[in-house]
């Protein structure tokens, strides 16, 4: 797996979070307007990489059982993204949203979670390098709270053009 530091050139905007999933929501819409979107603040930029983390490790459970691509691993999906409403991580309605998405054929639940973790890989990388230039030279500031993840990823959400 890629190393969420190395940002070469890798460059924002991400994988469009509208497209269905609910995961990413608050990175860099592709494929939107011309105009730049400022770089995610320092809050909003730790908020994100714990979302991506908390995802990524659901995600990499999920790919680690040996069921998936052979029979229905929905179960442990629901399992896993409900583990993530309840660290709030996503909202009840992100949850909805993205199991909806799950399909039911095991090989296309394989190749749909693979994705889901390539995405994720990618948002993540896209929102270290969209900080890192709006940023570059400055010092290490204090980490953030936790307490505010749901707000900080809202914020994050609407600064990329999503809807409030």
């Amino acid at each position: 797996m890629a190393n969420p530091l190395e940002i070469g050139s890798v460059s924002p905007p991400a994988p469009n979070p509208d497209a269905g999933n609910a995961l990413q929501q608050g990175v860099p819409q592709q494929g939107a307007p011309q105009q730049q979107a400022p770089p995610p603040s320092h809050a909003q930029t730790v908020a994100a990489l714990r979302h991506f983390d908390a995802v990524k490790s659901e995600l990499e459970t999920l790919l680690k059982n040996p069921a998936l691509g052979k029979s229905d691993v929905k179960t442990s999906v629901i399992d896993g993204v409900t583990k993530l409403v309840a660290d709030r991580i996503l909202s009840p309605a992100q949850a909805v949203i993205q199991l909806s998405q799950v399909p039911t054929d095991p090989i296309a639940q394989r190749k749909f979670i693979q994705q889901q973790m390539m995405q994720t890989v990618q948002a993540e990388h896209a929102i270290i390098a969209h900080h890192a230039i709006g940023f570059a030279g400055q010092g290490p500031e204090p980490t953030p709270s936790g307490d505010d993840h749901m707000d900080s990823m809202q914020a994050l959400h609407v600064n990329y053009g999503g809807k409030q």
